[in-house]
């Protein structure tokens, strides 16, 4: 027990500080003195060398300097051992006037110790991670013929953290042949030993000297999602042709325990390849729209309800009144609304619109003031079979909402559609562009009787990403397991957005 106190690392690390300290006192006063130091008295010496022991284990101590690990020394260490360096100094030459107003040592001997002391506390760390790193090492020796060679695309902090585990690693699952660079500017440089083979304008040209080289790598990493949508079109019909496969790192918060792995190597996400720039919101319209009204929100359990839910709620709506038949998929959404917004205040309330009595029973209570229409039934070749159900909730159950706002005075009611039904050639499309008509009729008979408190708005939607029903998830499961894709027709064009911004 005992011995393995002693042989603490920190421990080990505080004897070796505390040996430093005291040689760069005595280098300093020899560097500074030379043979004048055989003048001063040998128990004079031994004595102001345990003073300095004493003042130094103190400082060094209560400096926090033994909380950080030498295998991950860095700035923020070299910072911390000099205002350390500054402190065990600056006490013992307090101490030293205190006893004898310097009448033994050069002055310029406090300087000197001050400079040798930071080398001798620094210098050791570092030398201690470049070891544990293998630096010198990965530099001069190849990496392991398992290594898969790969090319980066973009610099920055992602890249020079992958670069640095692959470094760091015996065995490392990838390797980095070179990076290409957003900036002109970075084109050339070197980080960590890997150099910036060009702009990512070049990745064709660079691709083809690479394969002259025979260094084509096996795999594209993007270091970071690009800025440019076009750049990344380019950048992915070109891996295409090439037969490169590729994939994106996470951000640096999500990489787990420090360590990147095979398995933290993401794929390209399907948000990526929007090819442009998601919408942003006119947020100060929407606190004068949202904020102290009671808001209802129909199929609020589902993918475009919910969200709905959560955006809503950074508007500070006064009551936000969540309406869904499903009790798992009500459950699932209010329970994230707890953890997401604790303060807002809400109403889960489980009913179908298919029933007008139970609607009415929810306006009546809550007398709602902004309604957002989301509950629909909308996998197109599953109501393909299923005619009645279709026109029950998308058609009769859009007339009872669209009704009921009209009765209880609601300012404004915004059906979410689809652009499936512009000329619609399924059930799905059709059943839709009825609703659009009957809400469309409705708000024209109210204009033309003067009765404008309650407006309708319809939006329609493209393909919304990740939203259940949508086309993507089948695509994700199918690649998963190798394909082949499946598709309606191989004429089809879709129209993608996200959930948020489709929102």
């Amino acid at each position: 027990m005992m011995s393995s106190f002693f042989l603490s690392k920190k421990n080990i690390a505080f004897v070796h500080d505390l040996f430093v300290g005291l040689f760069s006192f005595w280098l300093a006063l020899y560097l500074s003195m030379g043979d004048k130091l055989y003048d001063v008295a040998f128990q004079r010496l031994v004595g102001d060398s345990i003073l300095l022991l004493i003042s130094n284990g103190v400082v060094f101590f209560i400096s926090g300097l033994y909380r950080g690990l030498w295998r991950y020394a860095s700035i923020n260490d070299v910072l911390l051992i000099l205002i350390t360096a500054t402190f065990s100094v600056t006490s013992f030459i307090g101490i030293l006037f205190l006893l004898n107003r310097f009448g033994y040592y050069s002055r310029l001997s406090f300087p000197v110790q001050w400079f040798i002391l930071i080398s001798f506390l620094s210098g050791p760390r570092f030398i201690y991670r470049i070891v544990k790193d293998r630096g010198y090492l990965k530099f001069s020796q190849t990496s392991s013929n398992r290594s898969v060679p790969v090319l980066l695309i973009g610099e920055g902090d992602s890249a020079d953290l992958f670069i640095r585990e692959m470094q760091r690693t015996p065995s490392p699952p990838y390797k980095v042949i070179g990076l290409l660079a957003e900036n002109n500017q970075q084109v050339g440089r070197i980080i960590r030993g890997i150099k910036v083979l060009g702009h990512i304008n070049q990745f064709d040209t660079i691709l083809n000297k690479l394969s002259d080289q025979n260094k084509m790598p096996c795999h594209l990493i993007l270091t970071h999602l690009l800025d440019s949508s076009k750049e990344m079109q380019v950048i992915l019909s070109i891996a295409e042709k090439k037969r490169i496969p590729i994939s994106r790192l996470p951000r640096v918060t999500d990489f787990h325990k420090g360590h990147l792995t095979k398995n933290i190597i993401q794929p390209i996400l399907i948000e990526d390849l929007l090819g442009r720039s998601q919408a942003v919101l006119d947020r100060g319209f929407l606190f004068k729209y949202v904020a102290d009204k009671i808001v209802l929100v129909t199929g609020a359990g589902g993918s475009i309800g919910s969200e709905l839910v959560f955006q809503l709620c950074a508007y500070k709506p006064s009551l936000i009144i969540l309406v869904d038949h499903s009790e798992y998929l009500l459950y699932e959404t209010e329970y994230t609304l707890k953890e997401k917004h604790p303060h807002q205040k809400y109403q889960a309330k489980l009913a179908d619109i298919r029933s007008f009595e139970r609607l009415e029973s929810i306006f009546k209570l809550h007398k709602p003031q902004l309604v957002f229409h989301a509950a629909a039934l909308k996998h197109v070749p599953l109501l393909e079979a299923q005619i009645t159900e279709a026109m029950m909730t998308n058609i009769i159950g859009t007339r009872h909402v669209a009704d009921l706002c009209v009765s209880y005075q609601v300012e404004i009611m915004t059906m979410v559609s689809t652009d499936k039904a512009v000329n619609p050639t399924n059930i799905m499309g059709l059943t839709k562009r009825f609703a659009e008509a009957y809400c469309q009729s409705l708000s024209s008979y109210l204009h033309e009787s003067k009765n404008t408190h309650t407006q309708f708005v319809t939006v329609r939607f493209g393909n919304v990403l990740g939203s259940r029903g949508s086309v993507i998830p089948l695509f994700e499961k199918q690649l998963a397991k190798g394909g082949p894709l499946t598709l309606t027709h191989p004429d089809v064009i879709r129209y993608f957005m996200t959930i948020k911004e489709a929102v």
